[in-house]
């Protein structure tokens, strides 16, 4: 008899067995599922991989038609090897797409299709590379030939296309048994649960790792891109990126205002229709820089005195280079494009080219210039030395050599001028003057050119004095300069004409004359430092063309304007001077000349100068005056002379060996006896900053050599009345 017990056992062995054929026909169904999952999958990858070989014959085949046409345009023979190697490697695909389709009869004879079509193209490329290749091929062949391969490229597409439109059918239909399959084989897994649970805790954890690693790498790129994106905005060149087929892919802030074109607009544009150049001097256009560095994958720059038109019509010079992109293959992608403005660098060098012209000009001219005045000179001097006892030859000679060193100090003082225009230094010292005095002051110091032309002067003044707030000196400097120069440019037996006449609150003072005139292009250049109208040898004249530079200088600071107008060479020219805020002073009103020093003579005087030509003609001179005289050639000589005598002036050069004057002067000044001493500098430095440094060492005057020998015996009896 069955116990209670053994009917549990038999009822939980029955259920084990159960369970465990439950176990037994899931597992084995489960293996077959698998398999049958297994068999599908492969199919699928069979199709798959069909589709991947019908796709590379595709672009296999394009891209042996595209290096074919790169031939048969360019005659380049290193695209036929591109060419061979596409045309081989299309046929083993072929050959993998026929294996991969035996068990498919209707691929199988597409296939056979494809394989003629092929053989057809390559005869039509073969065909087409030997009309290439005669020495005088026909265009017109050439092109019949290359519409003939690309009707064959497009049938033979055609056939691959409906191969591929069939292997996809077929991958639909595999596809879909293969989810079949899948659906049951899910159902059958549920007693293998605990193995799909961790199966699927497992490729979540994997999966979630993955995603976690995508999206960091995709944050890494993003950051990459925007800090590339700043830095080409951020950076002062312009900078253009182009694809492999030369067209736009970006550009920066920089690029877009040099070319004039937003960057939304010129994107997928071809490179040559944003960055259009040409060469500034023939307006022929240049290669672009970025065509050779794609086409040789080499970094390429830009020859000299190219030109970028820009959108808007604005011309630029340029400088760039070109760089090739490269993929981690070292294949050439793309290309980089980095550009500047370089129009203030080309201002600069053409500045500095008339600069170093203007300066050579200058040179030549003031190297003529002194020549001038030193033959005359040295005429003079031979004169004296062969007629010693003829009275009349000494006069001459002696008034010949006056004029011209006068004739020479004016030339220095105008390249002192010079230098304080250049660094703006030129300064005014203003007092109230008398407007007819200043001009007949200005006719005086030109009347020798008048006179030794000859010319005709006609001069006009105000019939009630006229007074203005300005350095007289520099004003009468400027009517001089303007009659100097009418005199220089006037035909001999010339009139020139000086007007002077109030207008309202402006004086205005016109020099006219009929001499050469001024083209009307040099009108407005007249006025620049160095400018002559005619350099000509034939019409040589005296002058280093400063002149007129320094008249609107001295103008310009007097608040005042000048003009040039002329009718055209020939026809004479007229130069206006206007002045502002005039005033009128009463006629009773009369200002009494100063009385002149007297000169009394009898002096120690010492002269201390390196040069000893110069400290012994001087001293000579002055002991002619009835002066003792004493001599000092270096510094620390001229101090020991000076204990010593104790004289009455000293004349001091300032470049002394050993000690330098400003030193000498300081040291006579801390000396008990040198506190009442007239000191004067005697020297060729006679800027601004040098009369300065003058005053700071205790010197009471600052003469320039050469002095006039008038003005250094009056500037001794003034200092003789100021001690007493």
């Amino acid at each position: 008899m069955v116990t209670k017990e053994e009917r549990i056992f038999d009822r939980w062995l029955i259920a084990a067995a159960a369970v465990v054929a439950l176990l037994v026909l899931a597992t084995f169904l489960t293996l077959e599922k698998t398999r049958k999952l297994n068999d599908d999958a492969g199919w699928v990858a069979h199709t798959y991989e069909v589709l991947r070989a019908l796709d590379m014959v595709s672009t296999r085949l394009l891209e042996a038609q595209a290096a074919q046409r790169l031939y048969l345009l360019s005659g380049d023979e290193t695209a036929l090897t591109t060419v061979a190697g596409g045309s081989a490697e299309v046929r083993d695909l072929v050959g993998r797409a026929t294996e991969l389709t035996r068990d498919n009869s209707r691929q199988q004879a597409r296939l056979a299709q494809l394989r003629e079509g092929i053989d057809e193209l390559e005869r039509q490329w073969t065909e087409a590379r030997q009309i290439r290749e005669r020495p005088a091929f026909d265009d017109a062949s050439l092109r019949a030939a290359a519409r003939g391969s690309q009707q064959s490229v497009a049938a033979v597409q055609r056939l691959l296309d409906e191969m591929d439109e069939a292997e996809r059918d077929l991958l639909r239909t595999r596809s879909q048994e293969r989810e079949d399959t899948y659906r049951l084989a899910l159902a059958t897994e549920v007693l293998s649960g605990v193995a799909a649970v961790i199966g699927v805790l497992a490729f979540t954890i994997l999966l979630r790792r993955h995603l976690a690693a995508r999206l960091s790498a995709s944050a890494l790129i993003a950051e990459q891109r925007e800090r590339l994106r700043t830095t080409l905005a951020s950076i002062g060149d312009a900078v253009i990126t182009t694809d492999l087929r030369g067209h736009i892919t970006s550009l920066n802030a920089q690029a877009e205002m040099l070319t004039a074109w937003q960057a939304h607009e010129a994107i997928g544009r071809p490179l040559v229709d944003v960055f259009r150049i040409v060469n500034e001097d023939t307006r022929q256009p240049v290669e672009n820089p970025a065509t050779r560095a794609i086409r040789e994958g080499v970094v390429v720059g830009l020859a000299n005195h190219t030109l970028l038109l820009a959108r808007n019509g604005v011309e630029r010079p340029i400088d760039d280079s070109a760089a090739p992109i490269r993929c981690s293959e070292g294949l050439v992608v793309g290309c980089v494009l980095v550009f500047r403005d370089v129009t203030e660098r080309r201002q600069a060098e053409f500045a500095a080219r008339d600069a170093d012209r203007h300066k050579d000009e200058f040179l030549a001219m003031l190297a003529h210039e002194l020549r001038n005045p030193l033959a005359p000179i040295r005429n003079a001097l031979s004169i004296l030395r062969l007629t010693p006892d003829d009275r009349e030859a000494f006069w001459g000679s002696v008034e010949t050599m006056d004029r011209q060193v006068g004739q020479m100090v004016r030339l220095i003082d105008d390249l002192l001028d010079v230098s304080r225009i250049s660094r703006g230094k030129l300064e005014l010292r203003k007092e109230r003057v008398e407007l007819a005095a200043v001009i007949r002051q200005a006719v005086e110091t030109g009347r020798p050119l008048i006179d030794g032309a000859p010319h005709e002067l006609e001069l006009e003044l105000p019939p009630q004095p006229v007074f203005l707030d300005a350095d007289p000196i520099r004003l009468a400097q400027v009517f001089s300069n303007l009659l100097n120069n009418a005199c220089k440019f006037t035909e001999a037996g010339g009139r020139i004409r000086i007007v002077a006449a109030c207008h309202g609150r402006e004086v205005t003072v016109s020099v006219e004359d009929n001499g050469i005139g001024i083209p009307p292009d040099k009108l407005e250049q007249i006025f620049g430092m160095f400018s002559q109208v005619d350099t000509s040898l034939e019409r040589s004249r005296s002058g280093l063309g400063i002149g007129l530079t320094l008249v609107k200088t001295v103008v310009d600071l007097h608040g005042g304007r000048v003009e040039a107008r002329s009718d055209g060479l020939g026809k004479g020219s007229r130069f206006v001077v206007v002045l502002p805020d005039r005033s009128e002073l009463p006629h009773s009103v009369v200002v009494e000349p100063d009385e002149p020093p007297q000169v009394t003579g009898n002096r120690r005087i010492l002269v201390v100068d390196d040069n000893r030509d110069s400290a012994e003609t001087l001293a000579l001179l002055l002991r002619m005056a009835g002066n003792e005289t004493h001599l000092a050639n270096d510094g620390y000589e001229a101090l020991a002379v000076a204990e010593r005598v104790q004289p009455d002036v000293i004349l001091l050069d300032i470049g002394l060996p050993n000690l330098n004057g400003y030193d000498v002067c300081r040291r006579i000044r801390e000396q008990p006896w040198g506190q009442d001493i007239f000191i004067a500098a005697l020297t060729g430095w006679g800027q601004e900053e040098d009369r300065q440094r003058s005053r700071e060492a205790g010197f009471d005057e600052h003469l320039v050599k050469p002095v006039n020998h008038a003005a250094l015996m009056k500037l001794l009896a003034e200092s003789q009345v100021a001690r007493r």
